[in-house]
Order: C-alpha cells, then sequence, then structure tokens
C-alpha cells in the first residue's frame, strides 16, 4: 500500500463529484478543498473515475513506491500553487540542494548579456519556491507558463528585472487555441489569449500583439490587438507586418507550432521587428532540439542562451532559447 497526496480541479463537477466519492470509499482523508489523502494499492488515476477528465493536479505518493505527477492545463491557481510551493519542496529530486535548477548554455557572448538575469533567477529560486507576481497572473488567466506544466515565469521576472513600468510593446505568436483540430492546440479546456492578458496585466505600460494560425480563436481587448498568421508561410508575415507599419517590440516570443522549420522562418520574418536592447525568445523547446535552436540564434551572430528547467514531471519541453539583439 502507498500512501498517496492527491489533489484535482473541480471545473468539471460532475467528474470531480465521481472522484470525491471513490476517494471516500477507498477511506481518503480530505486536507482542503480538493487535496486529499488516501493509502491505495493502484495509482490513483488508475480507479478514479474521470480523474484526467477533473484535470489532475497532483498525485505523489507520500512514502514508497514510484512517484507519479499529473497536471492539467487547467487545474486552476490554487492547485498549482500548492504543488509549487508546498509539494516540490519535498519531492528530493527538485531539492535546490540536491539538484540543478536549470541547464544552461551560451553562444556568441551571451553569457556576459544575460548574466544579471540568471544570477538572479538562480539565487530566488534557491532561496525561495514561492510564486512570483507573474507565475500568479499567468496562472489565474489560464496559461500554463507559470507554476504548472511549463515554469518559466520566474525566469521571465528576471530577466525583464526593472522594465515592468517601461515596456512598451510586445508581440507573442500562438494564442494557445483550444479547437483540437488545430496543430499544437492546448486542449479543449485551454484558455486562447491566456497569457496576452497576464503580459497586459504584468506591464501596464504595453501594447499586447497576438498571432495564431487559427482565425477562431482571434480577439480584441483593451491594450490587446491578435491577427492571422500561418508560421509555415512567409508570406502570411509579409500581411502581418502590413497591418503594424514601423511597430517594434521590446520583445518577441514565439509559442506557436513548435517545430524547428517554424521557428526558423518566424525568427527570420519578425527579428527585425525586435528593438535594440531587446529579447527573442522560443517557447516549448524539446529538449533533444535546444543545441540545434541555440545554433539557429548562434548563426545570426546573436548573443543568445538557452535554459532547460528542471521540472518533476515536464522532462519533455521545460526550455527556452532565448536572443538579445544588440
Amino acid at each position: 500500500m502507498t500512501l498517496y497526496l492527491v489533489s484535482f480541479s473541480g471545473r468539471l463537477e460532475r467528474h470531480a463529484e465521481a472522484a470525491r466519492s471513490e476517494l471516500r470509499k477507498w477511506g481518503a482523508t480530505r486536507l482542503w478543498d480538493d487535496m486529499w489523502v488516501v493509502e491505495m494499492d493502484a495509482k490513483p488515476e488508475a480507479c478514479l473515475p474521470g480523474f484526467v477528465e477533473t484535470e489532475a493536479a497532483i498525485a505523489i505518493p507520500i512514502e514508497g513506491g514510484d512517484m507519479f505527477f499529473s497536471i492539467g492545463r487547467a487545474a486552476g491557481m490554487a492547485a498549482q500553487l500548492t504543488y509549487t510551493e508546498k509539494i516540490a519542496p519535498r519531492i528530493p529530486a527538485t531539492d535546490p540542494a540536491r539538484a540543478p535548477l536549470a541547464d544552461i548554455h551560451y553562444c556568441n557572448g551571451g553569457e556576459d548579456v544575460f548574466r544579471r538575469a540568471v544570477d538572479h533567477y538562480l539565487t530566488t529560486r534557491r532561496h525561495s519556491v514561492w510564486a512570483t507576481d507573474l507565475c500568479r497572473l499567468m496562472s489565474r488567466h489560464g496559461s500554463d507558463k507559470g507554476v504548472g506544466w511549463h515554469t518559466y515565469t520566474p525566469f521571465y521576472q528576471a530577466l525583464f528585472l526593472d522594465r515592468r513600468e517601461t515596456l512598451s510593446a510586445l508581440f507573442e505568436v500562438g494564442l494557445g487555441t483550444n479547437n483540437e483540430d488545430t496543430p499544437s492546440n492546448m486542449g479543449a479546456h485551454g484558455s486562447p489569449g491566456a497569457s496576452l492578458r497576464a503580459w497586459r496585466d504584468y506591464f501596464p505600460a504595453a501594447s499586447v500583439y497576438g498571432a495564431d494560425v487559427d482565425r477562431r480563436v482571434l480577439f480584441a481587448e483593451d491594450r490587446i490587438r491578435t491577427f492571422f498568421v500561418d508560421q509555415c508561410d512567409a508570406g502570411t508575415f509579409d500581411d502581418l507586418w502590413a497591418e503594424l507599419p514601423g511597430v517594434e517590440f521590446d520583445f518577441f516570443l514565439d509559442d506557436g507550432l513548435h517545430t524547428f522549420d517554424a521557428a526558423r522562418l518566424t525568427l527570420a520574418q519578425s527579428i527585425g521587428r525586435v528593438k535594440s536592447g531587446g529579447y527573442y525568445i522560443v517557447e516549448d523547446v524539446a529538449r533533444g532540439d535546444v543545441a540545434a535552436y541555440l545554433a539557429m540564434i548562434a548563426e545570426r551572430g546573436l548573443p543568445g542562451m538557452s535554459i532547460d528547467i528542471s521540472h518533476p514531471a515536464n522532462v519533455y519541453d521545460n526550455c527556452l532559447v532565448v536572443a538579445a539583439i544588440p
């Protein structure tokens, strides 16, 4: 028997209630909200009805057995914060004193350019696991950049240190479509435009721009404008930039199709729109592809870095590649 800590979101109430009933049948103890402790032979996802549908957040053996961890994109801020701040520090593999926080590489003098941000990030994370302001904003709006499957926001907060009030414009490719007929979608429970809204709230003076291949998720709100673009079609970038004549960005973020060819084309078509002193960032780079993406930056003679952030579950693509624009 293994003692499991189980947590899930109640967003889909029918499934959540079925999971609660099953937990009670197993003699589980409810700690708070939908955080439970239960002793079982089987892993929770094998016997709790609708465990995946409830967007399971946490399931960790407290003693014995192999660790199981699942976190859904729509798990909810409370569940994700519980994991980040209360559970992860108890897992030996994520103990900062016993494991590296990230695997970092540089090109073209990136060590000097990014030293301040990297030092601030590593020092902060070694001394505190608490979510940053940007973590909370991303999670509140439904983005996975913060404290869920990806954990970029502590690094972003370090990267944009002292620029929160002055940053004036940014662009992100990939709104996070929830239409499952679109490649690289966020799933049915995704929140299109979530990160754009978080960026807007975090940078109070910034105009926020975004683009996606799925026209159905395009929208306009206060300080947010979105456009169509196909990262595999250079002509659509020509059309996009024609709609924004003269606009330059403090940073450009590629969170779109997540293929190397699409990333290369997007870089070629967009790098000229980033201001001197700004950043070009590629998210969700597969761990095995990091070197190729960093080489893509190096080929352009730009100072760059890659950061593969340690994560107890996401050992696949919790990686960023960043270029600085001289």
